[in-house]
């Protein structure tokens, strides 16, 4: 067996990429499969059959921008390829995509339970690119919470992005960096702006390279990360893909890695509460959908024609067409006994008290 991989040039000289390659090669070490890297140029030009002879087309992108995935997705569909995303998550999740993603919705749940049980309940996200897949996770836990205002996209720059931020500094008690890049520039620019970490505001920043490990050494600008074990990643993709590439059916699946907590100076070192409070997100507001009587009805009616042979079928096809029950039984060249069964069976399997009821029920919804 043979994994095809492909990745943007950009991403192939991070260290996170030689880890999540080294999780990879590691497992398919293990179950005999041979790994083969490309670029989205070879997919391009080459056809399906090229790439794949007779194996199942199944291809690994690790690491890609939305402006590359745009060009990317469109060619692999139209060559009846099928994808499995390494730290990448598609806008629009389809049948024919699977994923293997740090579990970002989680981190930014964690994120503000934390600053919420140490009192920091005003929280910016700074240094979103509008053009990362990532940041998109983040920013979108943001929106759904109603936090719009508090979103700072890194649209033209860090320099732009963090003066951004400043004319709104006194807003904020806390924030969150996108990655650990943007961190390391914005941070000593909020420095030199006089902003005061930790006793003025607080900082988290997601790590999506391999530095959070470093972040503990004497030369640790002393930001609390989120880091994800990218070797993991790379070994979930592998096992993942092992299996999507021995199953015959049509199925796709998302595998999300839990991130890790690194405590540093600019949280006091303060590590992740047992129990942390709910943060002070805006309620969901939640309705019963099988409370409905709408609903009620036609789960009634599907347990009934679950449980129908044809004889019940051409029954409810006359009752429905207001035919007698002396007419139903003469065309269906039964007796009036197993009739009278049959419709009481009915009655009892859709919930109906009567054979009227149930007539009702039938031209209400088929």
């Amino acid at each position: 067996m043979e994994m095809l991989i492909c990745s943007e040039a950009d991403f192939r000289s991070g260290l996170w990429y030689c880890k999540a390659m080294e999780g990879i090669r590691k497992t398919a070490s293990k179950k005999g499969v041979t790994i083969r890297e490309t670029d989205e140029n070879m997919i391009f030009d080459l056809s399906g059959e090229e790439l794949f002879g007779n194996r199942n087309r199944l291809l690994t992108v690790i690491g890609a921008s939305d402006r590359l995935m745009e060009r990317l997705i469109p060619v692999c569909r139209a060559k009846s390829i099928r994808m499995l995303f390494l730290n990448y998550s598609l806008i629009t999740p389809s049948h024919d995509s699977s994923m293997v993603i740090m579990d970002y919705y989680d981190t930014m749940d964690r994120i503000f339970n934390y600053y919420s049980a140490y009192g920091r309940t005003h929280t910016a996200l700074i240094g979103v690119n509008p053009d990362s897949a990532t940041d998109r996770q983040k920013s979108k836990y943001m929106l759904a919470h109603g936090m719009n205002d508090h979103i700072f996209y890194n649209n033209s720059g860090i320099a732009d992005c963090v003066d951004k931020f400043l004319n709104k500094r006194g807003s904020y008690d806390s924030i969150i960096y996108t990655n650990d890049i943007f961190m390391l520039a914005a941070s000593s620019m909020l420095r030199d702006a006089g902003v005061e970490v930790p006793s003025e505001m607080w900082a988290i920043s997601f790590s999506d390279t391999m530095l959070a490990p470093i972040f503990s050494s004497p030369l640790s600008p002393g930001i609390s990360t989120f880091s994800v074990d990218h070797e993991e990643l790379g070994k979930q993709c592998a096992e993942l893909w092992y299996y999507l590439s021995k199953s015959s059916a049509d199925i796709n699946a998302v595998v999300r890695v839990r991130a890790n907590f690194y405590p540093s100076a600019s949280t006091e070192y303060r590590h992740m509460p047992e129990h942390t409070p709910e943060s002070d997100a805006p309620p969901e507001h939640t309705f019963n959908f099988y409370s409905d009587q709408t609903v009620s009805e036609v789960t009634d009616l599907e347990n009934c024609l679950t449980r129908c042979d044809e004889t019940d079928f051409r029954i409810l096809d006359c009752l429905s067409k207001g035919e007698s029950r002396v007419g139903i039984a003469m065309k269906l060249f039964i007796s009036e006994g197993t009739l009278y069964y049959r419709l009481r069976r009915l009655c009892k399997l859709s919930d109906q008290r009567t054979v009227n009821e149930l007539t009702q029920l039938l031209r209400k919804y088929l």
